[in-house]
């Protein structure tokens, strides 16, 4: 096996049906991934950064939710050409995707939630900077939270928090 290719097992505690499963290094979950070589090699390009979040072909496990939340952290415009942006930022991208889906994965989908600390909810849409908050005050700046159509998915983010 090509010494790129970071492999893990799932963790014992997840449902006894993915016991033993492989997850291959393009898994943001994968604790020893080459964040460099990822987003230089594939996340690059001409598409949009919430498009290449969202492609399993290069980074598997990030779904809907976490592209939208991820991007509003880093302050990044879901409709920025990924060329267009340092691999360096978009390799931090991807490290904190990595921690918010890791700091919730025991939580369960009820008790989850991207933001932290005093902020942290979990119950309702409370629990989101962005995501399914269309038309409500941006928690950051207060403008309001937008809601788009991107790779066929629901896309929310700030238009003035989040800049191309």
């Amino acid at each position: 096996m090509p010494e790129g290719d970071t492999l893990f097992h799932l963790a014992g505690r997840l449902d006894p049906l993915l016991r033993g499963q492989i997850i291959t290094d393009s898994d943001v979950r994968t604790p020893r991934y080459a964040t460099a070589e990822l987003t230089g090699s594939r996340i690059t390009g001409v598409r949009s950064v919430g498009i290449a979040l969202l492609d399993q072909s290069i980074l598997a496990g990030i779904g809907n939710i976490y592209r939208c939340e991820v991007l509003f952290v880093a302050r990044l415009a879901p409709h920025t050409p990924a060329g267009d942006r340092d691999p360096v930022l978009l390799g931090a991208v991807v490290d904190l995707a990595r921690a918010l889906m890791l700091a919730n994965s025991g939580a369960g989908p009820e008790h989850a939630s991207t933001r932290t600390g005093a902020s942290a909810r979990t119950r309702g849409r409370g629990r989101f900077w962005v995501y399914a908050r269309t038309g409500a005050p941006c928690p950051r700046c207060g403008a309001v939270i937008q809601h788009d159509r991107l790779a066929g998915r629901d896309l929310y983010w700030c238009p003035a928090c989040q800049h191309q």
